[in-house]
């Protein structure tokens, strides 16, 4: 963590192949299990309510985030690139579903359970 300035670990997803999030200030940097940087994302914002990385059935790997303050949900590559083109609602939690017919991403708003399709 020493080769990021303020920095936090932000999420270690266990799954295959194991990735770790870590944040600092506005940028996420994503590792692999032996520590080596494969992704970095730069957001509009520092506040991350939560985050979701999702291998997805074409082999990306994509990474979402809530904007804590916003409420807003987006969905990056690893190299940076915005997926979610529209503006998505959503706080507190995510989850991201990948299938061959796009993306199904899950979160909440006020009390309800929300689900989007995205191509």
């Amino acid at each position: 963590l020493g080769t990021y300035s303020s920095s936090k670990i932000i999420e270690i997803q266990e799954a295959n192949p194991p990735i770790i999030a870590i944040q600092s200030n506005n940028e996420i940097h994503l590792l692999n299990i032996e520590g080596v940087p494969f992704g970095e994302i730069r957001l509009p914002f520092n506040e991350v309510e939560d985050i979701f990385i999702e291998n997805t059935v074409s082999g990306k790997t994509l990474v979402g985030f809530i904007d804590g303050l916003e409420n807003n949900v987006y969905l990056y590559e690893t190299d940076g690139q915005l997926v979610t083109k529209k503006g998505l609602e959503g706080q507190k939690k995510l989850s991201i579903h990948s299938s061959n017919k796009g993306y199904r991403i899950t979160t909440i708003v006020d009390q309800f359970i929300i689900q989007y399709f995205e191509n």
